[in-house]
């Protein structure tokens, strides 16, 4: 399976510790997604997606992803988000896509655009490690604010 990741996940710490596995920075490709807009969530320290036709947001296409890592991937990601298709752009070609999308009035969305490096240098470690309590409690409870 195939899935476009634009938040915390497109960072090769997070994958690997949610699907279980070591992820290598090259197995991460490019890619963007056309009609969202990425931004900020209320209280929160990862990102959501947005409808905007006139949007753009650039995330990372990772191929190889098997039954009970997308199940792991499920659970992550919890009830406020759904599986979902869509078409993104990579290097050299389009592709049909799974992504989470974030189920309607889950989330509040802020106004502030989200940044990889910037959560990498402020916030990965304590998400990291409240991932890591989650992966080790047997995915009970889920808080990663």
């Amino acid at each position: 399976m195939r899935f476009f990741f634009f938040g915390t996940l497109m960072d090769t710490d997070e994958l690997s510790v949610v699907i279980g596995r070591a992820v290598q920075a090259d197995t991460l490709k490019p890619a963007r997604l056309a009609g969202f807009d990425r931004v900020a969530v209320q209280g929160a320290s990862y990102p959501m997606i947005l409808p905007d036709e006139d949007g753009m947001v650039e995330g990372v296409m990772v191929a190889g992803i098997s039954p009970e890592e997308r199940e792991a991937l499920e659970a992550y990601e919890g009830q406020r988000y759904r599986v979902t298709t869509c078409m993104v752009d990579g290097r050299f070609q389009r592709r049909e896509v799974f992504m989470f999308e974030p189920v309607e009035g889950a989330f509040t969305a802020t106004d502030k655009e989200w940044d990889l490096l910037q959560w990498q240098r402020h916030e990965k470690a304590d998400f990291l490690e409240s991932v890591r309590r989650w992966k080790t409690a047997g995915k009970a409870d889920r808080d990663f604010s």
